[in-house]
């Protein structure tokens, strides 16, 4: 069977690629092991955050091209995909870099970029929200900055494309890809089920499972798998409609490595999500086999502590999850085509933050596998970096 473009993984960057070719007319199949946003891949969940504030300022380009585009597509499908909340970096850990970078690299480049901020203190933020910061923190604050309904996204994405035509394949494992001896015949995709798909080219966007598809192709990248906690909270609905969208930077002490996160009460009763920005060693694999599935205990405890001492109103943990983050070595994206076929696109590496920048990264997959000239530059991304280190297996 001829499948036209195959994209592998049905998660946000294979629907966003394949919404990005379904609307440039390219006949396409997605291949998915279970179904778009299922429990157990990085794109689980109902909510992302969105924001522009970034110490990289190529990221916080990607960021300014994406708010458009997701506003596009909200007219288009008319559904909201974006609160505007806002969103608030806060802490004491000053200009020490995390994989989140740092509150005045990020000032630096929403003020070289023009983006409008707020920078409260300490006190400030204690008196307009339910926070209890350190004594020494720093605020910046982004109004344009909000929560994306992800789930939602996913379905609108995959919604669009499949009116185009686009065939979802759910369930269906890839046991084998082979590139023929001559360039010109069909890239071929065998599935589990004994199902094989003949492929003009090809989108490998299948996260923490990466090197598995690689390594039919005698290649593999650098990438640690990280389990990521995440958990909701009940809170005092007197005070759940003043939580903001917040990250706090605090500096390691010990096991503690200081970077936690949350999104705005939501619900009846009201709970807020929240997590960790970091992960110990115990919690990381190289293979998605070898991720723990239950949280670190000491980890959730951190958690535990940490939102007693630094936020007002919080009461006990409802669910605690884990979610695999795929982690380069220098906490950026992998968006490129094989140097060895270009009819092969990869996404991969996307360090717990990529969902925002959805649209621009399916139109970037769209248009490498289909030879057209990015709008965006995708230099900064590419598989043949050093941190990525593409190699044989």
């Amino acid at each position: 069977m001829n499948a036209g473009i195959v994209v592998v993984g049905g998660g946000m960057a294979g629907c966003a690629a394949a919404w990005a070719l379904a609307e440039a007319g390219e006949a396409c199949t997605v291949v998915e092991s279970a179904h778009p946003g299922n429990p157990g891949g990085g794109s689980s969940g109902t909510s992302r955050m969105f924001r522009r504030i970034y110490s990289d300022p190529y990221y916080a380009r990607l960021a300014q091209a994406s708010l458009d585009a997701w506003r596009r597509l909200e007219a288009d499908s008319r559904s909201t995909l974006l609160d505007d909340c806002g969103l608030l970096f806060f802490g004491d850990r000053g200009a020490e870099d995390s994989i989140e970078g740092n509150i005045p690299g990020a000032r630096r480049v929403m003020r070289e970029q023009s983006l409008p901020f707020d920078e409260p203190d300490a006190a400030s933020i204690a008196a307009r929200w339910p926070l209890k910061p350190p004594g020494k923190a720093e605020g910046l604050f982004e109004a344009t900055a909000g929560t994306l309904h992800s789930r939602r996204a996913l379905e609108v994405m995959a919604g669009r494309a499949v009116r185009a035509g686009t065939v979802f394949l759910n369930n269906e494992t890839v046991v084998a890809v082979r590139r023929p001896a001559r360039r010109r015949q069909p890239l071929e995709v065998t599935l589990k089920s004994g199902r094989a798909l003949e492929a003009d080219r090809l989108v490998l966007a299948a996260g923490a499972w990466t090197n598995r598809l690689l390594a039919h192709l005698g290649l593999r990248v650098r990438m640690e798998l990280w389990g990521m906690l995440w958990a909701y909270y009940a809170v005092d609905p007197a005070l759940a409609a003043h939580y903001p969208q917040w990250f706090c930077f605090t500096p390691p002490r010990g096991a503690d490595e200081g970077l936690y996160y949350g999104f705005p009460a939501d619900g009846s009763p009201p709970l807020i999500k929240t997590g960790v920005d970091w992960c110990p060693p115990g919690m990381r694999a190289t293979d998605p086999d070898g991720l723990p599935a239950a949280p670190d205990t000491e980890v959730a405890r951190l958690l535990d502590s940490f939102l007693r001492t630094h936020l007002v109103g919080v009461r006990g943990c409802v669910s605690r999850h884990v979610s695999p983050y795929a982690m380069t070595t220098d906490n950026g994206f992998i968006l490129d085509t094989l140097p060895s076929d270009p009819r092969i696109a990869v996404f991969a590496g996307d360090c717990g933050h990529a969902f925002k920048f959805a649209p621009v990264l399916g139109r970037l997959l769209a248009d490498l596998v289909t030879g057209r000239r990015p709008a965006i530059d995708p230099a900064p991304l590419r598989i043949t970096r050093t941190a990525v280190a593409l190699s044989a297996v």
